[in-house]
């Protein structure tokens, strides 16, 4: 009969109704995304295995009676009422809006064949559409019309609609769909006259295998029991059985409020809800009275007088000749004008004046605008006219600005006698913590460079009340980041408000070499390195790191590989953190101490740093769960103001927080998920931008220059 069956459904295949059927189908499942991207607990691996293994719960009677209720009530089944409720689920887990399940189905063949077989089994794959603003009554009409439309096309064997849509093949997922859905109904006399052969029954808990990701099983009596048979080399047990509670509590919201959206449903236990946005929150710690960044540096000033606080290419200046000189020069910068919320360039290489400068911008009121000589003209001017800024500190004997006549220039080394005449009492400007500190520029997908306004508050975040690093007169640390990328913010502020040495790297052209030579000689004590320059430095220098206490490093995604080739050395001895964080959060967001906390299948970004807090949200801003793919979103002392004169792009990106009355959180646009133990694992970015030696470049901005010719 088999045989027979096989030989006649090779031509009945290519018979015109069909064609009918496979035309719909091809229609239905256009453009379908070849995979279901659950949130795996391990890498999916190359080739699919069939192990298994099932969880069992049993849900209230009640709920059961609640969606048959509902489901008659909307003119459809509990099985289509299901089917949405599993999609809602699989949508919250994967972010994934188009997607299908499978459903297998007996029915008959046309009356023709039906003494041949007399029934058969296929499989159906039921696409959806589901976005977060739907209501659940219509997600459930639409699987209604969806299901009732897949049953009047049901005489497709699946085989053969694979064969006809070739989908994208992989032998570690199974074709079209990876997840099924199966519902057994207690004596349903529709499905018996159906097909009167059949029996149905639950899965059993002695099943051990799987050929999907994930089978759903749900069958009515006492209340609802439902199996989750789930592919072992994928998930942990733990997981599954969180899936199911997601799920018990989605419905229960569902029939409570079918007009709710559906992103907005209840999904999380009210446990596991604190823990993700309050408990890996608690970060609060006490932050010093005085407000100001310069506020600070004097009080390290007046009892470190003597000690060194910047050294370069052999020439140092002490705590208290720094807090002279930058004084004079910030008299002199008020005598021209500049006042509280100025905007001041700086374009200096690195030299003793550097910090000078930056320190005496601030203590005039005014916050510093790097402008980095290697940038390319049309950039600085775009930079220059957006901040508005009204004067450049710059040295002509080292700096060549070219024409930017636009700007007057304050040329240090012309007006050094003039300064040096000037009171060496600070100015009296009283610069709150809203005060603006600085602006940074990163790049921007229309062309034109975001300024990223950062006030005193954030950086006295970043290296007060810290536990991330030790911050003490005892450290040297090295300024090796140009002054307009924001690692120098650690380096510069992390050294000199603590009364520690300040080491910097010489300006010019400089490798790894040169890099271990001025580690070694200058005794440093902590160190940043982007992620790309830490793997060089491991390759070529690896002996000169193990010196350094405390050394972090990031910007990119740390090598998994180059990461155990330093922890494993026999010598290694110090604390190596991965740092995370983006410009609108003042450097560093989270932080992972790699030694003490360990890695596996990528390096953890860890858990946030002190007065910062981080939520992993989905589209509609909702917490997702543990192990969930999400937006990494980050508020607290650290958060910028916003884009410089750039108030819509602001708004977009430094949104209203759900999570605390009138507060504020930026929206970084990179995923992440929750690890178990509350450290945050970095899979990559939601738009097109991308990290090259740790700088931003947004593909959109290249474009629209490419676009310009």
């Amino acid at each position: 009969q088999y045989a027979d069956y096989a030989v006649w459904q090779r031509g009945w295949l290519r018979d015109e109704v069909l064609e009918g059927e496979m035309a719909y189908w091809r229609d239905r499942l256009a453009a379908l995304p070849p995979l279901l991207e659950l949130p795996t607990d391990r890498p999916r691996p190359p080739v699919q295995s069939s192990q298994g293994d099932l969880v069992e719960v049993s849900w209230p009677s009640d709920l059961g009676e609640d969606l048959e209720a509902f489901a008659r009530g909307r003119g459809s089944t509990l099985f289509m009422t299901l089917l949405a409720a599993f999609e809602v689920l699989l949508y919250r887990l994967t972010g994934q809006g188009s997607l299908a399940v499978g459903s297998p189905i007996a029915g008959r063949r046309h009356s023709e064949v039906e003494d041949l077989i007399g029934f058969f089994v296929n499989t159906l794959v039921l696409r959806g559409d589901v976005t977060g603003a739907q209501t659940f009554e219509e997600l459930v009409d639409q699987a209604r019309d969806r299901v009732l439309e897949a049953h009047a096309h049901q005489d497709v064997p699946f085989e053969r609609l694979v064969e006809e849509l070739q989908p994208e093949r992989s032998l570690s997922h199974s074709p079209l769909f990876q997840a099924v859905l199966v519902v057994a109904q207690e004596s349903p006399e529709d499905e018996r006259q159906l097909v009167p052969e059949l029996t149905m029954a639950p899965l059993e808990s002695s099943s051990q295998t799987s050929k999907f990701d994930l089978t759903l099983a749900v069958s009515t009596g006492n209340g609802l029991r439902v199996a989750l048979e789930y592919c072992r080399d994928l998930f942990d047990e733990t997981t599954i059985l969180r899936w199911c509670g997601y799920l018990e509590r989605l419905l229960c919201g569902a029939v409570e409020r079918p007009s709710q959206a559906v992103g907005e449903l209840p999904l999380l236990a009210s446990a596991e809800r604190w823990q993700l946005v309050q408990g890996w929150n608690d970060t609060t710690t006490a932050l010093p009275s005085e407000p100001s960044i310069h506020g600070l540096f004097t009080l390290q000033a007046r009892s470190r007088d003597s000690a060194v606080a910047v050294c370069v290419v052999g020439e140092e200046l002490s705590y208290g000749e720094l807090e002279v000189r930058s004084n004079r020069l910030a008299h002199h910068l008020r005598a021209q004008g500049v006042g509280l919320e100025s905007r001041v360039g700086v374009a200096l290489e690195r030299s003793l004046d550097l910090p000078v400068a930056l320190l005496a911008v601030l203590k005039a009121g005014a916050a510093y605008v790097p402008v980095d000589q290697s940038y390319p003209r049309s950039r600085r001017d775009l930079i220059l006219a957006n901040a508005g800024v009204g004067w450049i500190l710059t040295d002509s004997s080292t700096v060549d600005l070219g024409d930017v006549s636009s700007v007057p220039l304050i040329d240090l080394e012309c007006c050094r006698e003039e300064v040096e005449a000037l009171p060496s009492a600070p100015p009296e400007v009283d610069v709150p913590g809203e005060a603006l500190a600085y602006v940074m520029y990163t790049s921007g997908s229309t062309g034109v460079p975001k300024g990223v306004a950062i006030p005193h508050r954030g950086v006295v975040r970043l290296v007060h009340g810290e536990t991330f690093l030790d911050f003490g007169p005892e450290e040297v640390f090295l300024q090796a980041a140009p002054v307009a990328f924001d690692a120098s913010t650690l380096e510069i502020w992390g050294a000199l408000l603590h009364g520690a040495r300040l080491e910097l790297m010489p300006s010019g052209p400089w490798g790894t070499q040169e890099l271990a030579a001025k580690i070694q000689e200058a005794g440093v004590t902590t160190l940043w390195l982007t992620a790309s320059l830490f793997e060089e430095m491991v390759e070529s220098q690896l002996e000169s790191l193990l010196g350094v206490r405390r050394l972090l490093a990031g910007g990119d995604t740390l090598s998994v590989s180059h990461v155990r080739q330093l922890v494993e050395h026999r010598d290694y001895r110090q604390t190596l953190l991965n740092g995370y964080g983006p410009t609108e959060n003042t450097t560093f967001t989270t932080t992972h101490d790699i030694g003490a906390r360990g890695f596996a299948r990528t390096v953890p970004i860890g858990q946030p740093v002190g007065n910062s807090q981080v939520y992993v949200l989905d589209g509609q801003l909702c917490p997702v769960g543990l192990g969930v793919w999400g937006e990494l979103c980050t508020s607290g002392a650290g958060l910028a103001r916003g884009y410089w004169s750039q108030p819509a792009l602001t708004a977009e990106r430094f949104v209203p927080s759900p999570f605390g009355a009138g507060g504020r959180m930026y929206r970084t646009g990179d995923e992440v998920r929750w690890g178990s133990r509350g450290a945050l694992e970095f899979r990559g970015r939601r738009d097109h931008q991308v990290k090259l030696r740790g700088f931003r470049i947004e593909l959109g901005e290249i474009e629209t220059h490419l676009g310009e010719h």
